[in-house]
């Protein structure tokens, strides 16, 4: 048996206390090995020995981008999402968030924000009426005129159809009356720095995800989007009538309020669904798709994706007071009534020709590129 110089010891044997010493590491050392994995990283121990909370949502959302590719890629055609969480700062999801496309129909969410913003500064009564005219018409043309010039639509009217049913004559009606480039003045001042109200307008996902949050409830200057005005914003969009890409389901229970977006192959839908957490913003942008209904089922599937991810815990909790819908407008807020276009005589000038725009209001709004939604007038 070999033994070390000097010592005379036998390597192979350990005096008594040696042995206790090894044993008691060993015991230490296995207990390290059995135990230690319980806390690791995106896990916390909570309450009662064993048990712990659920993964850190930062691998849920993973799980849940991942999906959402894999539908979106299915559908084919190019996508743009953005998925945020009122008062959280950055993007839950974004996959091609800051491709800039045609913004289609949700301009008219920047015309809402300005026309109640003036409406409260004592710029715009909602009860006065707006007339047809010729730049109106050139304006809204080739696409169908509902309103003869001279005739006229409630303020209050316009407003609500061109969220409502995406009505191209009340957005331009309304553009008119509060104008064009005061309207992107107030884009600005939103931070919605990719987003213009010029000719064609456009936008990205990014921003108008950033536009839906302060829908939602947080904090803006109230100079620009005071709370009223946000959950009139809010009662509106839940009063939505084109419903084609959203889950049945979260419309039945009231837990969606949105706006589409329609152009020969493009189609748009920004939302706020209501989870356990509180209003999730949620902006679908599809362009060059294959197939049209194709893309809306994708929309479809993939607000539900998210509506099942938001019921799971996998989002974290909106930092606002409650929850968004349903919010009725409050009492400082002017009605909004849904009463139909009336007329007013005057004689009939379908032929008219159109005046030219004034340099200080330039008409933004190419014909080509206004909506096209199903129900727009």
């Amino acid at each position: 048996m070999q033994t070390r110089p000097g010592t005379g010891r036998n390597l192979g044997t350990r005096p008594p206390r040696l042995r206790r010493s090894w044993q008691v590491g060993g015991a230490l050392l296995l207990a390290t090995v059995l135990f230690v994995p319980l806390v690791r990283p995106g896990w916390a121990v909570d309450g009662p020995a064993g048990q712990v909370e659920q993964p850190a949502p930062a691998s849920g959302l993973s799980a849940l981008r991942a999906a959402i590719q894999e539908r979106l890629i299915a559908a084919g055609g190019q996508w743009s999402v953005s998925v945020g969480v009122p008062g959280v700062p950055e993007a839950a999801i974004a996959l091609s968030a800051d491709r800039r496309v045609r913004s289609a129909s949700l301009f008219k969410l920047v015309l809402l924000v300005e026309a109640l913003r003036q409406q409260r500064a004592g710029e715009l009564d909602l009860d006065e009426r707006l007339a047809m005219t010729p730049r109106a018409v050139a304006i809204l043309r080739p696409l169908p005129v509902t309103l003869r010039i001279g005739e006229t639509m409630l303020a209050a009217t316009a407003v609500e159809r061109m969220i409502t049913v995406s009505s191209n004559t009340g957005a331009v009606l309304v553009g008119e009356r509060i104008g064009w480039i005061r309207s992107q003045h107030t884009v600005a001042q939103l931070g919605l720095h990719a987003t213009s109200m010029a000719s064609p307008p456009m936008t990205t996902a990014a921003d108008m995800q950033r536009l839906l949050r302060l829908i939602a409830g947080e904090p803006a200057d109230p100079q620009l989007l005071h709370p009223d005005d946000a959950a009139v914003m809010r009662s509106l969009l839940s009063q939505q009538r084109i419903n084609d890409r959203v889950p049945p389901e979260l419309l039945q229970a009231g837990l969606i309020a949105h706006k589409t977006g329609d152009l020969t192959q493009l189609l748009h839908d920004a939302g706020l669904i209501t989870g356990p957490g509180g209003p999730i913003a949620i902006v679908l942008m599809a362009t060059d798709f294959p197939s049209r209904q194709g893309a809306v089922a994708a929309m479809v599937d993939v607000y539900r994706l998210i509506y099942q991810a938001a019921a799971a815990g996998v989002f974290p909790a909106a930092a606002l007071p409650g929850s968004v819908l349903p919010a009725p407008a409050p009492a400082p807020a002017a009605p909004l009534p849904t009463a139909q276009p009336t007329s007013q005589p005057s004689p009939p000038a379908a032929t008219a020709t159109p005046a030219p725009a004034p340099a200080a209001q330039p008409a933004v709004i190419d014909p080509n590129d206004a909506c096209c939604d199903p129900l727009c007038p």
